[in-house]
C-alpha cells in the first residue's frame, strides 16, 4: 500500500511539473514587424504560383461612387484551361477594408484568351482596392 501511495505521489508531482512546463512554453510572443511597407504591397496578388502563368493586360478604375474596377487577365500557357477564384478588397481613405473577408468568385480561363474580372465597392467612401487571385478549389 505504501508503495502504491508513493507511486501516486510521484505521478502527481510529475503531472504538476509537466503542466507547469507546458504552461510556461505557451507564453504569447509579440508579432514581428512586417518589413514590407503597406504602400509596396502589390495591388494585384497571384497566389499559389499563379504568378507564373497569369498576366494582367489592363486595369480600368471607375471612381464612381461607388468605386468599380475591371481587370483583364490572360493565362499565358497553352497546356490546359485554368479555373481560378478571385476577390476584391475595397478600402476607405484610412486603409480600412469595407469587408475583411470578401467572398471568392469563380472564373474559367480559356487557353490564351483574355478574360475580365470586376468588382465594385458597396460603400461610396471606398477609394482604393486590391485583387487576390488563386487556383479554384
Amino acid at each position: 500500500m505504501k508503495q502504491r501511495m508513493t507511486y501516486l505521489g510521484c505521478s502527481a508531482v510529475l503531472a504538476a511539473l509537466t503542466f507547469n512546463a507546458l504552461a510556461c512554453s505557451h507564453n504569447p510572443k509579440a508579432a514581428r514587424q512586417d518589413q514590407m511597407a503597406i504602400e509596396d504591397y502589390p495591388q494585384i496578388t497571384a497566389l499559389e504560383h499563379l504568378d507564373r502563368v497569369l498576366v494582367i493586360s489592363d486595369v480600368v478604375e471607375d471612381k464612381g461612387p461607388p468605386l468599380k474596377v475591371t481587370v483583364a487577365l490572360r493565362d499565358e500557357r497553352d497546356d490546359k484551361e485554368r479555373r481560378i477564384q478571385y476577390r476584391f478588397f475595397f478600402f476607405d481613405e484610412r486603409g480600412v477594408p469595407e469587408n475583411n473577408n470578401p467572398d471568392w468568385r469563380y472564373k474559367e480561363l480559356p487557353r490564351r484568351a483574355a478574360v475580365y474580372v470586376d468588382g465594385n465597392a458597396l460603400d461610396k467612401n471606398a477609394v482604393d482596392w486590391r485583387l487576390e487571385l488563386r487556383p479554384a478549389r
